[in-house]
């Protein structure tokens, strides 16, 4: 908002790729938010292997929906946005920092749907990290593609792209290799049962 000359309307024009995100951001919790109650009935029945295979299948679903949902906004990007109700003049701010921020989506929704499967675990500290990293690294980084680097608002983007990938880093070392965590993922667990998917969709 503060960048000269242009601050408003590059705000304008971030604020118009809000709906995107709102809908990588559902697709997201759609699985973690499915997945991890689920995960918390295995764990209290002790089906150690029923959790791990929802927590696996949980992966690979936003691992494949991550996949599809970059694709299609990044290829229709301009074309949703009017849709959206972007002006020709906000059209450029816009589709610069959407993106860029769409070939961040896996990440993203790692980030966001895996952090469900800590909490539900009862790692609710490990959790709040996950966006802590997140946030804090967005507010350090924004200055320094927006105005260091000149990068303007596609610098927004790539900052924020980096703290996301970050947090999914993050997520996946805990979720794959602590030995603090109750269920690791195993590449076994990965392979996706349909009956599982359905329950996590559901």
């Amino acid at each position: 908002g503060h960048m000269e000359g242009v601050g408003t309307i590059a705000l304008t024009g971030l604020g118009l790729t809000l709906p995107i995100i709102l809908i990588i951001t559902a697709f997201s919790l759609l699985i973690g938010r499915g997945g991890g109650p689920l995960l918390s009935i295995k764990l209290g029945e002790k089906d150690y292997e029923g959790a791990a295979l929802l927590q696996g299948n949980s992966l690979s679903l936003l691992l494949g929906l991550g996949i599809v949902l970059t694709v299609a906004f990044y290829v229709f990007c301009d074309p949703i946005l009017l849709l959206f109700g972007t002006s020709e003049a906000a059209l450029p701010y816009a589709s610069s920092y959407l993106r860029i921020y769409v070939l961040g989506t896996v990440p993203v929704m790692i980030s966001m749907g895996m952090n469900s499967f800590l909490n539900a675990q009862g790692f609710t500290t490990l959790g709040t990290i996950t966006v802590v990293i997140g946030a804090v690294l967005n507010l350090i980084l924004d200055p320094v593609f927006i105005y260091a680097m000149d990068l303007g608002i596609a610098g927004a983007a790539v900052a924020t792209v980096i703290s996301q990938s970050v947090s999914a880093l993050w997520v996946l070392f805990l979720l794959l290799f602590s030995k603090k965590i109750i269920i690791r993922t195993k590449l076994r667990d990965m392979r996706v049962k349909w009956e599982s998917a359905k329950r996590i969709f559901a």
